[in-house]
């Protein structure tokens, strides 16, 4: 089977020249195999990029004339609460959060969260982790040490995080997670 369409997503702040194959890196192919795409598409840009630096991503790429490349950013939405019960809708309000993650990379929801909180501690699990009992003690300790600041997740993270009921209410009344969603940049935007 062939594809009608090759599609190359390169995260913004891991550009395939400063990249290395998997397990070293995140490519999952040689930087060259890049020309077989019809479309490449920056993702996890900053929401301020303009057409300079897009341009400027257009000549590092090097794309053969007529392979379109746009460009994404995230967008994150109002806190929600992972426990909607128990949630005391206050801490949303807190100068401090923890974050908790279990994604391959919590920088892009750090910095988003650095303009609201002083992020006073993190906990992070690897990408994909399934949380247990065990974790839900781990987390009990390490929210406990500071009784008033927010602690924030993934919405990713919310999901599974919402299953560990052994947590008790005075945590999960302070977490919270950020809704997102993918948007369209620049010139291309609208064709996504």
């Amino acid at each position: 089977m062939k594809p009608s369409k090759n599609i190359v997503l390169i995260d913004s702040s891991r550009p395939i020249d400063r990249d290395h194959l998997l397990p070293l890196g995140r490519l999952r192919d040689l930087p060259e195999q890049i020309k077989r795409a019809h479309t490449v598409v920056v993702t996890k840009c900053p929401s301020e990029m303009d057409a300079a630096d897009m341009f400027l991503w257009e000549q590092r790429l090097k794309m053969p004339a007529g392979v379109e490349v746009q460009f994404t950013t995230l967008k994150y939405a109002d806190p929600l609460p992972v426990f909607p019960q128990e949630a005391d809708k206050r801490y949303i309000y807190s100068k401090f959060a923890f974050l908790l993650t279990s994604i391959a990379n919590p920088r892009h929801l750090r910095y988003h969260l650095l303009s609201f909180y002083k992020i006073s501690s993190s906990l992070e699990f690897r990408d994909h982790h399934n949380f247990s009992n065990r974790d839900a003690g781990k987390i009990k300790r390490w929210a406990l040490k500071d009784n008033k600041a927010l602690i924030m997740t993934t919405e990713k993270d919310a999901q599974r995080l919402s299953a560990l009921v052994q947590l008790p209410d005075e945590v999960k009344s302070r977490m919270f997670y950020l809704p997102v969603e993918v948007a369209p940049i620049g010139k291309a935007g609208s064709k996504l």
